[in-house]
């Protein structure tokens, strides 16, 4: 998963580095379905859903709106945060 990779760079509080992160977890969220999940992971550009065991996973979204969160808390971008809430609470519904 991603979650400590970006949290790794969210915290070296470079604002270009977290700008990037964002980009990032952005494009995640183009691909959520409409009942809130996650790609599993990608397979070239194409989201795959589920895991490679065959079964579906909740693990992606649990660490997708934490990066999300602590791309909030340390870039300070409350407004973002606040834009995008519909969006993780459809994600943490899942």
């Amino acid at each position: 998963d991603n979650f400590i990779s970006t949290s790794a760079m969210l915290y070296s509080y470079e604002p270009y580095i977290q700008a990037e992160v964002r980009k990032v977890l952005e494009r995640s969220g183009d691909f959520l379905l409409p009942n809130g999940q996650l790609p599993h992971h990608f397979e070239g550009t194409t989201p795959t859903y589920q895991a490679l065991s065959g079964e579906i996973q909740t693990g992606p979204n649990v660490f997708w709106v934490l990066s999300c969160f602590t791309y909030a808390k340390t870039s300070g971008d409350l407004e973002w945060l606040q834009s995008y809430m519909p969006t993780l609470r459809n994600a943490t519904n899942f």
